[in-house]
């Protein structure tokens, strides 16, 4: 739900409440009042989340979070995740330009499509991959790859 946007996600939510309030009363059970009432509330949870993150980028707690995540999946060292080589994370330094292996974060979504800056729309990656990527879903990043091949 976190890529539908505020009016589709409130139309996601209202769907699952409706349809866990069907459960209810169509079973009369206290279980499908229950979901209902969890449905609707986790629902608007994750909507209020990604919501409030709309169009930002990640937070400082966020971003030690994906480069852990990282860090976890890929044994210990970071790794792109649109190419896999390993990536160092470097502070940058004003008016020195970047390695192609300096570890960044990337919007899957861009934030210049809507893109929220939580962890579901994180990717660690290397600058090169972040910079051809740009503004690009990752569709149209794989199309324009396979124009290479």
């Amino acid at each position: 739900m976190a890529n539908l946007g505020k009016e589709g996600t409130k139309a996601a939510e209202g769907i699952i409440a409706d349809i866990a309030r069907e459960e209810f009363e169509t079973t009369g059970k206290k279980v499908g009042e229950d979901a209902a009432r969890a449905a609707g509330k986790d629902a608007g949870e994750d909507a209020a989340k990604t919501a409030d993150r709309a169009g930002l980028n990640f937070t400082p707690k966020d971003r030690e979070k994906i480069f852990e995540e990282n860090l976890d999946r890929n044994g210990g060292k970071h790794q792109c995740d649109y190419c896999g080589q390993d990536v160092y994370r470097r502070k940058s330094v004003k008016g020195v330009q970047g390695r192609p292996n300096d570890a960044q974060i990337d919007h899957e979504i861009p934030r210049s499509r809507g893109g929220h800056g939580s962890q579901e729309n994180a990717h660690v990656t290397c600058r090169r991959c972040n910079r051809f990527k740009s503004t690009k879903t990752l569709e149209e990043m794989d199309d324009e790859l396979r124009e290479y091949l």
